[in-house]
């Protein structure tokens, strides 16, 4: 127990091969084995990237939150994107669900959910603010330009986020991405408070359109600023989706 605490603290971080490792099993049921393990599927993984030129701070941040089961690309798909708003671009990867699934190589596969369970949000309500805090210390951040852009799965979840206060975010980015109402109206009051500024992104014919159309309503009659972006389609985002959410992220930062 004690060899693979130290193995964790000198960067091994195979949170799967570590769960399913035979050569383990006999120290599973060791005090502290949950711990370590446990600490290390909330992972600390957020990838970020800083465009050259970039002018002398405090800049903005744009956290891009992952669909299910992660997208490694996200942050190498948005590196214009971020040039063009002159922003900070963040990428935290969401907390590991260890799945029973195989590969068609024979292996397990992991994936990365924001959600552990159907009610279980808080594992990634803490990673968010975990990663806002790590780039903000490492980086010249302005807290009151903080923008979650989420698809799919980390569209819902970041707009729970958001709401939720987990972290200094001005707004959020929500894209084809299921609203959730009940949770949602819980964090109304504070939200508002707080100024916080939503938009959501999202096609017509793809599921859920009437649950956004229905949320917008519901956020701007509590006096929150929000707006919903449609486009012409379903699941399946259009060419000029980069265009529709950077004059989202524009209109939540303050813009018109």
């Amino acid at each position: 127990m004690a060899a693979l605490k130290r193995s964790i603290e000198l960067g091994f971080r195979d949170y799967g091969h570590i769960i399913h490792d035979e050569d383990l099993k006999n120290i599973r049921e060791e005090p502290g084995y949950r711990a370590a393990v446990g600490a290390l599927q909330m992972n600390d993984v957020v990838a970020v990237h800083v465009p050259e030129g970039l002018p002398e701070g405090p800049h903005p941040l744009i956290v891009l939150l992952h669909p299910d089961n992660g997208n490694e690309r996200i942050l190498e798909d948005w590196k214009d994107a971020a040039k063009e708003l002159g922003a900070v671009l963040a990428a935290p990867r969401g907390p590991i669900t260890p799945v029973l699934e195989r590969t068609p190589e024979g292996l397990r596969r992991d994936r990365y959910r924001w959600r552990r369970a159907t009610d279980d949000y808080e594992p990634g309500f803490t990673k968010i603010r975990a990663s806002l805090e790590k780039v903000e210390k490492e980086q010249e951040i302005d807290p009151a330009r903080v923008v979650l852009v989420g698809f799919g799965e980390g569209g819902m979840f970041g707009s729970l986020a958001a709401l939720s206060g987990a972290g200094s975010v001005r707004g959020v980015v929500s894209v084809n991405a299921y609203w959730n109402k009940w949770r949602a109206k819980a964090y109304f009051a504070k939200a508002k408070e707080r100024g916080l500024r939503v938009c959501l992104v999202h096609g017509k014919d793809a599921p859920h359109f009437g649950n956004a159309k229905a949320g917008v309503e519901a956020l701007t009659g509590a006096g929150i600023p929000a707006k919903l972006v449609e486009y012409d389609g379903g699941k399946e985002l259009p060419p000029n989706i980069q265009d529709l959410v950077k004059d989202a992220i524009r209109w939540v930062l303050g813009g018109e």
